[in-house]
């Protein structure tokens, strides 16, 4: 027949350290399991498949693993529930296909295990228990590390827990176990829950759990019952209910016993009473929760959007000073431009200045050439009046009587004057 032994117990109670410890009595986890993260650095033993279809069941009723008042009645009541237990039973019929003894881990599993069992029941399979106990205070100190948590939360998280683990174990094959015990003696509670389930310790297995997974550091605080009693959040149903299972850790009480059977009847009538009390905190706490939620996605929006902001920001004054060195450089070149330009206006006004002297003197000059060409024109015009009245004189003098007669005298005095000029000669 195969075989599934299940691990039920609270949050930061040991159940990681103790169903790596199953390894050394051949209890297989598979090879699909959560690794490690900073808050269990040894790994979780927790199947990812088996953790998702956890989370389902918890979501069909809004609620999560922190959240009180968990009512399982009204999760087996839902369509969705017999959904989710038909894939529980498949993905078990694939598990034990592999692996003859298989173990099942989930610090959930303690409200879930009515919804679980009527899987395992259905199948036929050998059912055992392996139940961790630690004292409600340790368990409030490590979740207030993890996950800030109050005490007063935490315990009665821890009393819910424990309160279904004892409920539903009390007639099953079960074996609790103390942590600090088990962390103090390992050898020796192994062997006690070997006995208890009839599994064999390796000692091969055994070496390598004590070498890689055991640590006492993982034990970060450990108070005793008297510290339970005096603490502020402790109430008696807590008390009682954690005494009563530190009896059954101890051997010092039997399930089949009367004594623990009226004492577990004591236990359950205290629940009942707190019950209403449990799931009003509950829905008080869910509400809390999504309105944590609801402000935490503002804050994140809110902070994206003042970095989307400041991003701008730091974009914009990016621009701004590149475009303030662009513009001092720009104003350098035309200061520089107007520098050059003033300079050579000034070398053109010189060259201006002696342009204009030289054309005053080109002036000066040109007007003495004027005056001087007017006079010579006056003189032209006197001198072409003069031979005029020459030429006037001679055609006058042509035109007479006189110059006629006179013409052969003329003529005589050319011949004798045209040889004297020869004479001399």
């Amino acid at each position: 027949m195969k075989r599934v032994v299940i691990i039920l117990g609270m949050h930061r109670s040991g159940t990681s350290v103790l169903s790596a410890s199953l390894e050394c009595l051949g209890v297989e986890f598979g090879n699909r399991l959560i690794g490690p993260r900073d808050d269990n650095p040894k790994g979780f033993w927790e199947d990812r498949e088996f953790v998702e279809l956890n989370d389902r069941l918890y979501a069909v009723l809004g609620a999560n693993s922190s959240s009180l008042g968990f009512d399982e009645e009204d999760l087996l009541r839902s369509t969705e529930c017999i959904r989710l237990q038909e894939q529980i039973g498949q993905l078990l019929e694939e598990r034990l296909s592999e692996y003859p003894v298989f173990g099942i881990k989930d610090p959930r599993m303690p409200r879930l295990m009515n919804v679980w069992w009527r899987v395992l029941e259905s199948r036929g399979l050998d059912c055992s228990f392996v139940v961790p106990l630690r004292n409600p205070l340790s368990v409030a100190a490590s979740l207030a590390e993890r996950d800030g948590f109050a005490a007063c939360k935490s315990l009665l998280l821890w009393y819910e827990h424990m309160f279904r683990v004892l409920m539903f174990v009390c007639t099953k094959h079960t074996v609790v176990v103390d942590y600090d015990h088990f962390l103090e003696c390992p050898r020796t509670a192994l062997m006690r829950i070997g006995e208890r389930l009839g599994l064999d310790l390796d000692e091969s297995s055994f070496t390598r759990f004590s070498s890689q997974v055991l640590d006492d550091g993982l034990r970060h605080s450990r108070f005793d019952e008297l510290a339970l009693q005096g603490h502020a959040n402790t109430f008696h149903a807590l008390s009682e209910l954690y005494a009563l299972l530190r009896e059954l850790a101890n051997d010092r009480l039997s399930l089949e016993t009367e004594a623990f059977l009226r004492r577990r009847s004591e236990v359950e009538k205290a629940f009942v009473a707190i019950w209403p009390l449990l799931r009003h905190c509950g829905q008080q706490d869910l509400q809390l929760w999504e309105l944590w939620q609801s402000n935490n996605a503002e804050r994140e929006w809110f902070s994206e959007a003042q970095a989307g902001l400041m991003g701008r920001v730091e974009e914009l004054e990016g621009s701004i000073m590149a475009k303030e060195m662009a513009w001092q450089e720009e104003r350098n070149r035309l200061q520089d431009e107007y520098a050059r330009l003033r300079r050579e206006l000034q070398d053109q006004r010189c060259v201006a200045r002696g342009m204009e002297q030289q054309l005053r003197v080109a002036m000066t000059g040109l007007e003495t050439l004027h005056r001087s060409l007017q006079e010579q024109q006056m003189e032209i015009g006197s001198a072409r009046e003069a031979c005029a009245a020459a030429r006037r004189r001679v055609d006058s003098l042509l035109a007479s009587s006189s110059w006629r007669i006179t013409a052969p005298l003329r003529g005589i005095r050319r011949l004798f004057g045209s040889e004297r000029h020869e004479g001399r000669n």
